[in-house]
């Protein structure tokens, strides 16, 4: 699939942009030192890698670094007098992600500090970021090129980060709950601890998962519930914490809030299944999908029901399948 198919859905409902992509932001900049940010027993070291500018390319890198900023924070591509006193403050590459993004901490004029991303332009993660956009409470603003997907960075901190405190809190449990159940829809593949994002506000806490270029493909955790967050023991975890009677109603009520956003989003999830459809990355995994929603359905029927897999086996591409999909979830 190239981008003449994925490019009318991304200026309906997006930003297009003529940004510079992944490789040309990478290129030329300098390792200036390496950072052991975790030790992980089962990958290994989780290192990044803090980059630097070399003087001879500082204009040509801060011309790019303003064009992205201008797009994500002012709207426009172009550079105007807004964003000349832009400072750099850190560049770092996180070697630990599958896809290596680039982080960049900037200072806008007024000295307001962000961080983004620049990501290589991935399927998978694009259509990620369309679905929870659609399906999902908070909206994932973002710009895409052919060549890079551009995001504001996500406040707060990793799940994992949490230990056995992500169990504590009822409202807490109630919001992974949620996302369990999203995740389920959407088949968002590897939601493991360091995908999703933990963030307590005044008003409430806010729980997203950041990843998602493992849809239709990897699922880490298959729950009872039919979501993809939960292992079992954290979905026994989950029911004592809030109780049954609780549990049952935050899913009721999560699947209805689903069904609704998709009803409204209209068109846009059509035309989104359709690009899908024609998807060679997403397709790559349709029959190990299809083979892992039927297994998740048997295996958890005791438990959890036998939810419908009306339309999976006989679904010819991953648009078809989640379509059906969403629909046996849904009651659409």
């Amino acid at each position: 699939m190239g981008m003449e198919e994925i490019l009318p859905h991304i200026n309906s409902y997006a930003t297009f942009s003529k940004l510079p992509g992944y490789r040309e932001v990478e290129e030329g900049l300098r390792e200036r030192e390496i950072e052991i940010v975790r030790k992980n027993p089962y990958i290994g070291d989780e290192v990044v890698t803090h980059l630097r500018i070399p003087s001879k390319l500082r204009r040509r890198k801060l011309s790019e670094i303003r064009r992205i900023a201008s797009s994500l924070y002012g709207g426009y591509e172009e550079i105007d007098g807004s964003m000349e006193g832009l400072r750099v403050e850190g560049i770092k590459r996180i070697d630990y992600a599958n896809t290596r993004p680039i982080e960049l901490r900037v200072v806008l004029p007024g000295e307001l500090e962000k961080r983004f991303f620049v990501k290589k332009f991935d399927e998978k993660r694009w259509f990620g970021l369309e679905l929870e956009d659609i399906l999902g409470p908070f909206k994932f603003p973002y710009s895409a090129s052919g060549e890079g997907i551009y995001e504001d960075s996500i406040e707060g901190f990793e799940a994992r980060d949490m230990g056995d405190r992500l169990f504590e809190d009822p409202e807490l449990v109630g919001e992974l709950i949620k996302l369990d159940v999203r995740s389920g829809v959407m088949l968002l593949g590897d939601l493991h601890e360091s995908n999703y994002l933990v963030e307590f506000t005044d008003e409430r806490i806010i729980v997203r998962p950041i990843d998602f270029d493992k849809m239709f493909e990897s699922f880490a955790h298959m729950s009872p519930a039919g979501g993809l967050l939960f292992s079992e023991a954290e979905f026994e975890k989950a029911v004592r914490v809030v109780g049954r009677e609780r549990y049952e109603s935050i899913v009721r009520l999560e699947r209805d809030n689903i069904r609704k956003r998709v009803l409204e989003s209209g068109i846009r999830t059509k035309r989104l299944l359709e690009v899908l459809a024609s998807s060679k990355e997403a397709n790559y995994d349709l029959d190990k999908c299809k083979k892992l929603i039927i297994s998740h359905r048997n295996t958890y029927a005791p438990l959890s029901g036998r939810f419908p897999i009306s339309g999976i086996e006989s679904a010819r591409n991953m648009g078809e399948l989640l379509e059906n999909h969403m629909r046996n979830r849904l009651n659409l």
